[in-house]
């Protein structure tokens, strides 16, 4: 899933669920929580990504963020039932990003 906003943004990485938990655990963290968040979601983010790399346009850093208000909505709705699953304990396995809690052992 990386793209040029990874890179606009100067990420230096992505990492998958067992070598993120793997880095928690020797650091010396006991893991409490993982789950993924834009899952459902996951599936548009795909389309974006392919669209983008199949592209000749030049990237556009804010273009992520202008999309009309009708489409906004509906993706928003999304992610607070997403937010609602995981408040209420739901583990996703899959999605665009990783959320990790974690204490000091």
């Amino acid at each position: 899933m990386w793209s040029s906003s990874d890179e606009y943004a100067e990420h230096k990485r992505r990492y998958r669920r067992a070598e993120l938990l793997g880095k928690v655990s020797r650091a010396g963290f006991r893991i409490r929580r993982v789950t993924s968040f834009v899952s459902l979601l996951l599936p548009v983010m795909a389309v974006a990504r392919f669209r983008e790399r199949m592209s000749r346009r030049p990237f556009d850093p804010s273009g992520e963020h202008h999309m009309a208000e009708r489409a906004v909505r509906p993706l928003e709705r999304i992610i607070d039932f997403e937010r609602l699953l995981i408040a209420r304990g739901t583990d996703l396995r899959a999605g665009g990003s990783l959320l990790v809690v974690a204490t000091r052992r």
